[in-house]
């Protein structure tokens, strides 16, 4: 018995009209994820919100097959956030990651996610001597 391999897929990021047109004559859907490098769930799925699962994959038109295969549309990427020096002074100060994050408008999650890579997150008794110091209302176990 021969081991089987699976063909090589071709990235759906360049789904060209030749590939449309080829994909046009497939009678399964196996051939057209072949051919394509599209994942026949992705296919199957679309198929689904386009109204077409109804339709042979033999009929589709070359619309109907440009989107089926087309590749997903993603957001746009994220923006870089640069931790500015006084940002880690202000953290550094006693200010939390809240009152930090929203004085230079990011979120606390990607201010706290930097300081950590920079070795500057406090721990918890640090954070309980620095609000004990500063007269604010401490809920903590720990004993200074």
């Amino acid at each position: 018995m021969t081991a089987r391999r699976s063909p090589k897929k071709t990235s759906n990021k360049n789904i060209t009209p030749r590939i449309i047109k080829e994909a046009m004559t497939c009678k399964c859907l196996a051939h057209v994820a072949q051919i394509s490098g599209v994942n026949k769930s992705s296919i199957t799925y679309r198929r689904e919100k386009l109204g077409l699962l109804d339709t042979p994959f033999g009929e589709f038109t070359e619309d109907q097959m440009r989107l089926l295969l087309s590749p997903k549309k993603r957001k746009s990427p994220l923006k870089k956030v640069h931790i500015s020096e006084d940002m880690i002074r202000s953290y550094e100060q006693g200010n939390s990651l809240q009152v930090v994050a929203d004085e230079f408008g990011i979120s606390a999650s990607t201010l706290k996610r930097r300081l950590k890579v920079l070795g500057k997150i406090r721990n918890s008794k640090e954070a309980y001597i620095i609000a004990l110091n500063a007269g604010r209302h401490v809920t903590s176990k720990i004993a200074a």
